[in-house]
Parts: structure tokens; C-alpha cells; sequence
């Protein structure tokens, strides 16, 4: 695993300098879906500083054992029933990709403040989530820090094209 991050950094800190970006404006998400504590916590040992979960029950389990040693963010689609959860765990949520999930977190948030990334579905696609039939042109009085896309299998492009967030499973923890 180590390997896999010193690569994964690498070519992190290669496409930044490409691209004439600082490497202290990107931020890897390692995804931890489907992998184990003690993968997780060799993960953190190694520098890992933020954990990226899709799977609302299973953060569940291992936020109970790992705790708040990394930053939690959600990144996969949520149900409305498992918004409760998201509050008290994740520190940002990736993928509000409808008004009913965004409003059920609103309602959740307890008087937090919860910080989201909307979820656009741009190339209509069946296999993404996020809001669909809209043409986004801009937003109202808004100013962004981060733009979040890229994964294992491009996110060198995705760091060349202004990703601040790149989502990393694959390359961090191998096949699964």
C-alpha cells in the first residue's frame, strides 16, 4: 500500500507542476468501500488524512473503530433514509445529487452547517447520479474552492483540468 500512495503522490505532484498548480491545492480522498480497518488504518499510518466512503452502514462500523483520526467525506449516491447519519460523521458530502437529498440533510443537520458538493449529471448518462435535465451555467452569488472528480483511472487528467479533490480506491488499496 505504501507503494501504491508514493505512486499515486507522484504522479499527483507531476501533473501539478504540469499543469502549474501547487500540490497543496489538491486533495486525496482515499475511498475506502469494501476495505477493512486494518487496511484503513495502515492507510493512516502511511499519511492518509482523509477517507472517502460510499456506503452509509459500513462508515458506520468503522467510524465506530477508527474514529476521528482522518476526515470522513461521503462520495456515493444517498438514500433520504440514511441522511441522518451523515451530520455526526462526514465532514463533507460529495454527491447531494437531488433538492429532496439536499433538504433531507438540512433538516438533519442538528443547526450545522453541512457542507455539500452538488452532484450534476451532465452527459445524461444512466450510470451516474446527480441532478439530470439541467444545463448548469453558472451559480448565483457563489464562489467554489473545490471541484471534485477524478479517480484511480484518471486522475492525473482530472489534476490537469483543475481537480482539487481526486476520489482514489484502486490505486491506493489495489482490486478488490
Amino acid at each position: 500500500m505504501k507503494k501504491n500512495l508514493d505512486v499515486v503522490r507522484a504522479n499527483v505532484e507531476k501533473a501539478a507542476f504540469r499543469s502549474g498548480r501547487r500540490l497543496s491545492d489538491i486533495t486525496i480522498v482515499a475511498v475506502t468501500k469494501t476495505v477493512g480497518v486494518p487496511e484503513i488504518r495502515t492507510a493512516i499510518e502511511h499519511g492518509v488524512k482523509i477517507i472517502g466512503e460510499s456506503r452509509v452502514q459500513e462508515a458506520v462500523k468503522k467510524h465506530e473503530e477508527i474514529g476521528d483520526l482522518v476526515e470522513w467525506h461521503f462520495i456515493g449516491p444517498l438514500q433520504k433514509n440514511k441522511a441522518k447519519f451523515i451530520p455526526r460523521l462526514f465532514s463533507l458530502v460529495h454527491s447531494v445529487d437531488s433538492h429532496e437529498i439536499a433538504a433531507e440533510l438540512g433538516r438533519r443537520a442538528g443547526g450545522r452547517v453541512v457542507p455539500v458538493l452538488l452532484e450534476i449529471n451532465i452527459a445524461g448518462e444512466n450510470s451516474k447520479h446527480g441532478v439530470e435535465s439541467l444545463s448548469l451555467l453558472g451559480l448565483e452569488n457563489a464562489t467554489f474552492d473545490i471541484l471534485s472528480f477524478g479517480m484511480t483511472d484518471d486522475y492525473v487528467v482530472a489534476v490537469e483540468e483543475g481537480a482539487t479533490h481526486l476520489r482514489i480506491g484502486r490505486g491506493i488499496f489495489g482490486e478488490r
